[in-house]
């Protein structure tokens, strides 16, 4: 009877996601309706900067960085995907294997499932500090379900390296700072699918800030 009740509810899921899947339209644009826009309002960039949070000066619009940054090479389309631990590190592995000079890959511990916990320096001298150089920690994937943030350091990684000697304001991003990303601060719970990790702490950001 279990065995029929969880074959009857795993047959209803995955209906339900094809549904899902074909009513979403890919190629649309996400753009806020006005009732969802009144929320930015409300929000803590409003709260602190006021009038000045439409400032493009301050604040850079998507338009301006494109202008400012300029022609780079973008990550290949059919390389966007969801990576789980496996290829999330085959992928910090080969960029750092070709950009040896400018990344440094390393490991600040292991989580629960004794997956290593991965974090890359990009730089002009990624493996030491430099004085006057400021430091930079980009951290995603805290909490399990948190999928996105993943994904954008991977294809951050990418861009930088790809287009370091090549796109003039990159080249200078990476040689003025160092930067350390950490795609997943809680590979367990990606695996699993869940906000907490596999002993059923939820990550918090307070912990990060007082523990790397």
């Amino acid at each position: 009877m279990a065995f029929w009740i969880f074959s009857w509810n795993a047959w209803i899921a995955w209906v339900t996601s094809i549904i899902v899947t074909l009513a979403i339209d890919w190629d649309a644009e996400i753009i806020a309706s006005p009732e969802e826009s009144q929320f930015s309002y409300q929000g803590p960039l409003w709260t602190y900067f006021g009038n000045k949070s439409e400032n493009v000066s301050i604040f850079h619009s998507r338009e301006y960085m494109q202008k400012r940054v300029g022609k780079f090479k973008d990550v290949d389309p059919e390389r966007i995907s969801n990576h789980n631990y496996s290829f999330m590190t085959s992928w910090l592995k080969e960029y750092s294997i070709k950009y040896p000079n400018i990344t440094w890959l390393y490991s600040i511990g292991e989580s629960v499932r004794n997956r290593t916990l991965w974090v890359i320096a990009i730089s002009r001298s990624p493996r030491f500090r430099e004085l006057g150089i400021p430091e930079i920690k980009y951290v995603a994937n805290m909490h399990g379900n948190e999928v996105v943030g993943r994904e954008l350091m991977l294809y951050l990684i990418a861009l930088l390296c790809d287009n370091y000697g090549k796109n003039k304001y990159l080249t200078n991003f990476v040689n003025n700072v160092r930067i350390h990303i950490m795609p997943s601060m809680n590979p367990d719970g990606y695996e699993s699918g869940i906000e907490g990790d596999r002993s059923g702490f939820v990550v918090s950001l307070c912990l990060i800030i007082t523990q790397l």
